[in-house]
């Protein structure tokens, strides 16, 4: 009976924080983390209000939490965008599409 060396799986990103979020969702995550916190102090600092600075500080955290938790097409949502934006710069033109000459 032959063995065949099965290479691994390469599309899914390995789990590496608490084995629920990679290092990508991870960062962004993070960054959610730093925008909340900058905008809570700032926010606190200015206005005085607890509670408004609160309510902003979980805006601030809720704009990154769709990079970490939404999925599209089997891609992240950043890398979805990102693609999407690519293609729209791309211009529809053929390169060897003949032109008609009426000379």
């Amino acid at each position: 009976m032959n063995l065949y060396q099965v290479p691994p799986d390469v599309k899914e990103k390995e789990k590496v924080i608490g084995g629920m979020f990679d290092w990508g969702q991870f960062f962004w995550m993070l960054g959610g983390a730093g925008v909340a916190i900058a905008l809570f102090a700032t926010s606190y600092m200015t206005i005085g209000s607890e509670v408004l600075s609160i309510i902003l500080g979980v805006i601030g955290l809720s704009t990154c939490l769709p990079f970490v938790f939404i999925k599209k097409k089997e891609l992240s949502l950043f890398r979805y965008l990102t693609l999407k934006r690519k293609l729209k710069k791309q211009n529809g033109n053929l390169v060897n599409k003949r032109k008609d000459v009426s000379e």
